[in-house]
């Protein structure tokens, strides 16, 4: 797990699941603003489950994963 004071992994536990999966990584810049990236192999499991419900289509989607995700 690589974590830092600009960035960390964010994990989620999904549905049925008893291990928690990377959903994705979260950066901050230097204007103390934060970017959340969402990984490929998140999004290309069937059964991934949107991190922010308001946004709800477009979030788990590939443009969601603005910068290539990892």
């Amino acid at each position: 797990m690589m974590t830092s004071d600009r960035r960390a992994y964010v994990w989620i536990w999904l549905p049925g699941l008893t291990s928690p999966v990377a959903a994705g990584l979260i950066e901050r810049n230097d204007q103390d603003r934060y970017r959340f990236t969402y990984g490929r192999r998140y999004l290309a499991r069937p059964d991934a489950i949107t991190l922010f419900p308001q946004l709800m289509g477009q979030a788990i989607s590939e443009s969601a994963c603005a910068g290539g995700g990892y």
